[in-house]
């Protein structure tokens, strides 16, 4: 990417790349809204991107197989914008707007990767502890610990909305 920036090299997809490319580097350095408004701005242009836009070729086939390539590729990079834009929104704590984005991707796309499905499970048991609705979260911990068992941020979840259930069940109690 450098190489082309260096040569002034132009192109609708490699502008598409490097913005967002600037969008993880902001969720990196933790300049977290700004990285999301950077990549929401990049999902725009891709969701309403007209798909007849001609590509220059020389014959129809060729024409055929650039679009699919483009496509593929664009594709991909909302995939990617998506996924990243939803670990923004963890980040500053915003996880409905997360699991729309996990929800658009496990829609939109054919397959989520585990990572993906790992943050699904783990984004509805917070919410569902938000709602005071323990067991339920407990479950969804439970999902997202057996996806990944090595990580313990799911069992801990689990552990303490297992308590909270507990603590809730008697608050009306007395001990007399």
């Amino acid at each position: 990417m450098n190489r082309a920036t260096d040569n002034n090299f132009s192109s609708k997809r490699l502008n598409l790349y490097k913005d967002f490319v600037e969008g993880v580097l902001y969720l990196i350095k933790r300049k977290v809204k700004k990285g999301i408004q950077i990549i929401s701005d990049l999902l725009e242009i891709l969701v309403n991107k007209d798909k007849t836009e001609s590509i220059e070729a020389s014959t129809v086939s060729d024409l055929n197989r650039n679009k699919k390539a483009a496509n593929k590729s664009e594709d991909y990079l909302e995939y990617q914008c998506y996924i990243f834009r939803a670990y923004g929104y963890v980040a500053i704590e915003k996880y409905e707007s997360a699991m729309e984005d996990i929800k658009t991707v496990t829609n939109k796309f054919a397959s989520a990767d585990n990572a993906t499905i790992y943050n699904k499970w783990l984004g509805r048991g917070i919410l569902r502890m938000d709602h005071e609705d323990y067991l339920m979260a407990s479950k969804y911990f439970g999902k997202a610990w057996n996806r990944f068992p090595s990580n313990k941020d799911p069992y801990l979840l689990q552990v303490i909305s297992i308590v909270n259930s507990y603590s809730y069940s008697l608050a009306g109690y007395s001990m007399d």
